[in-house]
């Protein structure tokens, strides 16, 4: 991912982003942290799987740091606030975090291994008040289930490649400033360089109809849970 500049209209008070990927392990701590502020109140990301920040923090930290082998975790920085600072000032500067799997073979076994329990595990993961290292509360039943619906075969999903986002937010103090925006706007773009639709999925209708604006559709939900879905932009001429 090369690094560049990409305007924000009516953003405010930025008015331009900084692009790139997160590969130092200093820089997965700065999305760390960032995604656990963007999830701090979400509840699949709560309860006895996530209870604490600090539990957050290192799910996201080992996520990241298993998915960074893509090259497609990616930080959107304030261009203002990025001139001139070195490594160690950066994390005040980096306002939003998607990480990205491109997922090629039928099999899936990208999500499959690196979305892993077994590789966040060995990149870090620890849950306080476990029993043991691999003795932790799981993650809600239905995120969970939401995950297998990629595999579903009526999905179209298991016959041909796409790149899946995985994790998607925004600082607190930067949510609802252009810097999500400018991240979604960069993986459409990458989405038809590469000829591979988009995926995702999400459980808040805010979410589903903010997706739909930039040409994601619903393609299947969790029965009883009708804002748990897959979405999927395909490629359009």
């Amino acid at each position: 991912v090369k690094v560049g500049s990409r305007h924000l209209a009516g953003s405010h008070p930025q008015s331009s982003c900084i692009i790139r990927s997160l590969v130092h392990p200093v820089e997965l701590e700065w999305a760390a942290r960032v995604l656990a502020e963007a999830f701090r109140k979400d509840r699949m990301f709560g309860g006895d799987f996530l209870p604490t920040e600090e539990d957050k923090r290192i799910f996201f930290r080992a996520s990241c740091t298993a998915m960074s082998c893509f090259n497609m975790v990616l930080g959107c920085f304030d261009e203002a606030d990025s001139a001139g600072h070195s490594m160690g000032d950066g994390a005040a500067n980096l306002k939003c975090v998607m990480a990205c799997v491109p997922v090629l073979q039928k099999s899936q076994e990208e999500v499959e291994v690196f979305g892993s329990f077994e590789a966040w595990m060995a990149h870090g993961l620890r849950i306080s008040g476990a029993a043991t290292a691999t003795d932790f509360p799981l993650p809600d039943d239905g995120l969970v289930l939401l995950g297998e619906l990629r595999k579903k075969k009526k999905n179209g999903l298991t016959r041909r490649p796409y790149i899946y986002i995985f994790l998607f937010g925004a600082a607190e103090d930067a949510q609802g400033s252009g810097y999500g925006r400018s991240l979604l706007q960069w993986a459409i773009s990458e989405s038809h360089r590469k000829k591979l639709p988009l995926v995702l999925e999400t459980t808040t209708a805010i979410n589903i109809a903010g997706y739909e604006k930039y040409g994601f559709a619903v393609v299947d939900r969790l029965e009883g849970r009708p804002n748990f879905v897959l979405m999927v932009r395909e490629i359009v001429a």
